[in-house]
C-alpha cells in the first residue's frame, strides 16, 4: 500500500508529495477548490499552507477536516522534477 511520507504546500494551490516508494510528485489542487463549503477555504493561501499529513500516511488534511487520499493524489500528480518545484530533502 502506497503511503505519503512528506507533504509540502507550493504556490498556486499545489502540493508536493513524497510517496513511500520514493516517488516525488506535484499535484495541482485548484480544480478541487471552491466547489463546496469544505473546499472553499483552501482558496486562501494561508489556509492552504496548513496542510498536514496523517501519521499513517494515508491522507493529507486541512484544519477543517477536508482530506485527500494518496491514491487519488498520485493519480492526479505529475513528476516533481519541474522548474516550479524542488526535490524533497
Amino acid at each position: 500500500m502506497i503511503r505519503i511520507t512528506e507533504v509540502r504546500p507550493l504556490p498556486n494551490a499545489r502540493l508536493q508529495l513524497l510517496f513511500s516508494d520514493g516517488t516525488d510528485k506535484v499535484v495541482d489542487v485548484r480544480t478541487f477548490i471552491g466547489a463546496d463549503a469544505l473546499t472553499r477555504p483552501l482558496a486562501d493561501p494561508a489556509f492552504f499552507r496548513q496542510v498536514a499529513l496523517y501519521p499513517n500516511g494515508r491522507s493529507v488534511f486541512w484544519p477543517n477536516d477536508y482530506d485527500m487520499c494518496p491514491d487519488y493524489l498520485r493519480y492526479h500528480a505529475v513528476d516533481a522534477r519541474t522548474p516550479t518545484s524542488r526535490p524533497m530533502a
